[in-house]
């Protein structure tokens, strides 16, 4: 039996492993040929393989001369996020242009250089620009592969700047208004000649930027005639992409032009973009690929799969079959162990959990469409708001008399672009997310005669007809629809509406106006995500808190039938996790807090991190203190006025924490430590008294109560977040700990006396000598103060980094329930079975060694995605752990013969001294870089681990060997 669960975990973890790196094969069908479309551009290499940018930009696929598909990478899987060219050097090193947009809208933020070996694996960034304002469109214009790598050409305001892959500047062209003309460049490496076309629909070779050579011009054809994209061969002949003419033309080295013409009426032609000749001409549209060879055209849409990626897509299908069988599978056996389980925290969690979980399902199954659809409908209303406004300020008798692609900067498309931008580049952030287009008909075709992006020029043809088109019904109709569409530039949000001319009431034009569509998916998905993520994380804390609600009343019940039975460990649990409750209502947020705070005093030459750590290690030394010596307390005013004391006192703390200033914050947390520090020696103590089943029960509650109050303090102060200021937390915290003092006035006092002989035997063994005895300071050294401290990583480093690397303060907040309810659901249930199946020493080492791994995968990945599964690790590692900590050393006899009061003041001086330590720990981390720290911290905590199971089982045998020698 035990054969097979190792072989089905070690199935499902292979299942898992091949779904989580074949996430883009996930439900393909493995029998079908792979369709491209929304072409943006395409190449050859020199193997006569052949290289395709799909999807808008988001898919790469090589292809080898067979057609059959080599390998694909998507945006952003490995490296590009929205891809403008591709090229091939000749040693077949790969090169991807790549734009990346603002969050919001269609302007690009970011443009860099990607470098993929021939086998599609990411190598690097070779090059990288930034810009502080977003532009309209990208900069860099050809990437021509040389023999090792690459070189571009990027524009500046009045010049042209040839660099290298690595960015170096090769060459500069003086070339007037270059930034603002140019639309595509040639180079030829032969000759070292470079050719480029600009927005007016001509081509030139450049000679000195002033006397460039004219060899084409749109203008000289008296049909529609746009050039687009230029590229050369090795023969130095130039080849061109007109979308006017939907033909390409072709430039031999004496000037002579060709225009390579398809055999069919101009409506049934495919508009060809873009094109590359640079080991063959290869001309992508917006639907195929087109291969001239020969003087004949191949058109290619769609590729054959290999065999190993057919064979690879079968072989997710049945993970993904494996994966559903093991999930109804352990539904079967979690219901089967929830009807059994004995436990009943374990039955009211799991099932109310259960219950709450298939209601979120349906609630948002039926709200979220709803949501998204309001979404989208509010977006069409500031389109249409724009468009209306737009459509007021057009000049349209320069709008008339834009006709060709030499109108570009003409007086005419000034006028008209002049009353555009004073729209939609005016500064507004409400509009700073929409583009704007305006179209004509013009000799029975659609033309667009303004591009915001300004990357194509004063005329841009459209490839359908203008007979039976929405466009003429909208027209003729003078009514507007809304579009959703995806096309070779991208996918788009938009209206479309007509242009009136309120003089004659016809409509003479049509106004666009949209959004980039992935960019706002993108944004609706993180809308949607944030109001999911709020739902689940608030309703899950609210059934947590129901849940010790619940079992408070049940042993309150019990309580007052059985007073003679002592106090159940449920009500010690509902104080546990009201103190843990209260004082974690800030962690998500205290540390950046702190460091406000340490920004706006003078720390006197102490660094901003160890400055923000002092207030938050003041509260756990000063309940280090308080562990050890709140026996005098207790001795001198009796248990019930110290612990009704130390309840005020902690209220105290919390108030004195509502004033900004880093030196009061220090004092409210080391008040609060006061307080937390002497009730937490009382329960501590009334649970090591209990008898042993009992006592290791109570410390499982003890353990889960107290991090389950950490998560769902953190989660609700968190969720406070999006409504109340730092200090408002502060005060409803402060209102809410009153109640802990009702809750300890009426409960809690100790069932037991320590008799006065014991109090005699206790009392003739001082602290130094138990503390020096073996066992005691090598658990202390070795497993107490190593993990504690390494445990304030959730409460110090977990929130800093989440904030660094992209999580909001709320859901920092959020993230924590991983981990409260990885230690809520596993307490009990792990601490039984490694206390049952393992020697608890073993159990400890094992519990510190998953805490160095959380460390290690941190410091290697650094990602959000690693982050939170270091969360479920340190819960799966502190639901046995923290446990079999107070077991293991309430077992030792060492500890029997101190006296279990003050032993676990003691401990408990240890443990808070720990997290007083943890938090400089993790902030000299910060300082050191966080993969060497976190590595070294890793390092020091798994080889303490292993020591202290090779001491503490040494000693073990030593004592054995000495009781069996005596006898």
């Amino acid at each position: 039996m035990k054969l097979k669960k190792i072989g089905a975990a070690i199935l499902i973890v292979i299942c898992l492993g091949i779904l989580y790196f074949n996430q883009n094969l996930l439900f393909s069908n493995p029998f079908a040929e792979i369709a491209i479309e929304n072409v943006v551009y395409a190449a050859r290499d020199n193997q006569e393989n052949l290289l395709v940018l799909d999807g808008s930009g988001g898919r790469l696929l090589k292809v080898d001369s067979t057609g059959i598909v080599q390998w694909i990478v998507k945006s952003n899987e490995i490296g590009f996020s929205e891809a403008k060219r591709v090229v091939s050097a000749e040693n077949g090193h790969i090169f991807v242009q790549n734009v990346e947009k603002e969050e919001a809208g269609y302007r690009i933020c970011r443009e860099s250089i990607l470098e993929y070996s021939k086998d599609g694996e990411f190598i690097r960034e070779t090059v990288v620009y930034e810009y502080e304002e977003a532009i309209l469109a990208p900069q860099m214009i050809g990437i021509v592969p040389t023999e090792e790598g690459c070189f571009y050409l990027y524009k500046q305001t009045d010049e042209l700047e040839q660099h290298n892959q690595e960015g170096e500047l090769l060459k500069s062209y003086a070339l007037p208004e270059a930034k603002q003309f140019v639309a595509s460049i040639a180079y030829d490496k032969k000759q070292e000649n470079l050719y480029y076309s600009n927005y007016r629909g001509e081509i030139y070779q450049y000679i000195d930027g002033t006397k460039d050579l004219l060899l084409y011009t749109g203008a000289s054809v008296e049909e529609l005639s746009v050039p687009k994209e230029i590229s050369i061969d090795a023969n130095q002949t130039v080849y061109v992409s007109d979308i006017g003419l939907r033909d390409i033309l072709k430039i031999d080295s004496t000037g002579n032009v060709e225009r390579i013409e398809e055999d069919m009426d101009i409506y049934d032609k495919e508009i060809s973009y873009c094109l590359n000749a640079d080991y063959g001409l290869v001309v992508s549209t917006n639907y195929s690929v087109k291969l001239l060879e020969e003087g004949e055209y191949t058109y290619l849409t769609s590729f054959e799969k290999s065999d190993s990626q057919k064979m690879m897509e079968i072989v997710v299908w049945v993970a993904i079959a494996v994966m559903l069988f093991a999930a109804c599978g352990g539904v079967y056996l979690l219901v089967q162990y929830i009807l059994k389980s004995k436990n009943k925290f374990t039955k009211i969690s799991t099932t109310m959990i259960l219950g709450v979980s298939v209601l979120c399902i349906v609630f948002m199954g039926i709200l979220l469409p709803k949501f998204e659809a309001n979404i989208i409908e509010a977006v069409f209303k500031r389109a249409e708001m724009a468009a209306d406004i737009t459509e007021a300020k057009i000049p349209l008798e320069s709008f008339e008399q834009i006709n060709s692609a030499s109108d570009f900067m003409g007086p005419e498309y000034l006028a008209v672009r002049e009353a555009v931008n004073d729209i939609f580049l005016s500064g507004d952030e409400s509009m700073s997310d929409l583009y704007c287009t305006l179209y004509r008909i013009q000799d029975d075709m659609i033309i667009s005669t303004y591009c915001l992006q300004e990357d194509t020029g004063a005329i841009y043809p459209y490839d359908w007809y203008y007979e039976e088109s929405d466009e003429q019904a909208i027209i003729e109709s003078k009514e507007g629809k809304q579009y959703s569409n995806q096309s070779s530039e991208g996918s788009y949000l938009f209206v479309l509406n007509p242009i009136i001319d309120e003089n004659t009431g016809e409509a003479v034009g049509l106004i666009e106006v949209g959004t980039d569509l992935n960019a706002f998916q993108k944004q609706l998905k993180t809308i949607i995500q944030e109001l999911v993520i709020n739902m689940i994380a608030i309703t899950v804390v609210f059934i947590l808190v129901a849940i010790e609600v619940i079992l408070f009343f049940q042993a309150k019940e019990h309580y007052e039938k059985h007073p003679e039975k002592g106090i159940p460990t449920d009500i010690l649990r509902t104080m546990v996790f009201t103190v843990f409750f209260l004082t974690n209502m800030a962690t998500g947020f205290l540390p950046i807090y702190a460091l406000d705070l340490a920004r706006s005093v003078d720390t006197f030459g102490i660094p901003m991190e160890v400055m923000a750590a002092i207030p938050i290690s003041a509260e756990v030394v000063t309940g280090a203190i308080f562990s050890i010596f709140g026996n005098k307390v207790i001795e001198r005013l009796g248990e019930k006025k110290a612990v009704s004391l130390s309840a005020i006192v902690f209220t105290a703390g919390f108030a004195f924490r509502i004033i900004p200033n880093i030196w009061v914050l220090t004092i409210g947390n080391a008040i609060i430590g006061i307080g937390w520090g002497i009730l937490l020696l009382v329960i501590n103590t009334i649970i090591a008294r209990k008898p042993e089943a009992e006592k290791d029960s109570g410390f499982a509650s003890y353990s889960a109560a107290a991090l389950n109050g950490v998560n769902c303090g953190v989660v609700i102060g968190g969720f406070l977040m999006n409504w109340l200021s730092y200090q408002w937390i502060l005060s409803v915290t402060t209102l809410i700990s009153v109640l802990l003092f009702f809750l300890v006035k009426k409960y809690l006092h100790s069932d037991e006396t320590t008799s006065a002989e014991e109090v005699e035997e206790v009392q003739s063994l001082s602290i130094w000598k138990f503390l020096f005895k073996g066992r005691i300071i090598i658990y202390f050294a070795m497993i107490v103060v190593p993990i504690i401290a390494c445990s304030y990583f959730l409460n110090y480093m977990f929130p800093i980094l989440g904030s660094e690397y992209g999580l909001s303060e709320t859901n920092i907040g959020y993230a924590y329930l991983l981990n409260g309810l990885c230690v809520m659901c596993f307490s009990n249930v792990m601490t039984e079975f490694f206390g049952r199946k393992m020697k608890k020493g073993m159990a400890l080492a094992l519990a510190s060694c998953i805490y160095a791994v959380a460390f290690l995968l941190v410091g290697w990945y650094q990602s959000i995605p690693v982050l939170l599964l270091s969360l479920v690790l340190l819960g799966l590692s502190d639901s046995f752990g923290l446990p079999l900590q107070t077991v293991y050393y309430t077992d030792l006899e060492e500890v029997k013969q101190f006296g279990y009061d003050r032993a676990i003041g003691v401990y408990s001086l240890f443990e808070n001294g720990a997290q007083a330590m943890g938090s400089f720990v993790f902030s000299y981390v910060l300082l050191i870089g966080i993969k060497e720290g976190l590595w070294l911290v890793a390092g020091t905590i798994m080889v303490l681990a292993v020591l202290f199971l090779l001491i503490s089982t040494g000693i073990a045998f030593m004592n054995k060997k000495s009781i069996d020698h005596s006898v």
